[in-house]
């Protein structure tokens, strides 16, 4: 079991209006993993219908913590 960095907590917090999977996607992490650390937390998974504003700093620290993350990104651009 790999433990969660704060930084995956803090991106968690961030971004958990976009949804359980799709934080679960973003983190290289199971859904049910991502379910048990907002509880655990008390962040609230419920998709949210707002923008979420994505800053370039996150974007990137998310790419250099998660390098599966890049790789899917470039697979989706094609």
């Amino acid at each position: 079991m790999r433990e969660w960095t704060t930084v995956e907590i803090r991106l968690l917090r961030d971004y958990a209006g976009l949804g359980r999977d799709s934080v679960a996607t973003l983190l290289d992490r199971h859904p049910k993993a991502v379910e048990t650390m907002a509880w655990r937390h008390g962040i609230s998974l419920q998709r949210s219908d707002y923008d979420i504003d994505l800053k370039v700093t996150d974007i990137v620290e998310s790419l250099l913590v998660h390098p599966a993350l890049s790789e899917a990104l470039a697979e989706a651009a094609e």
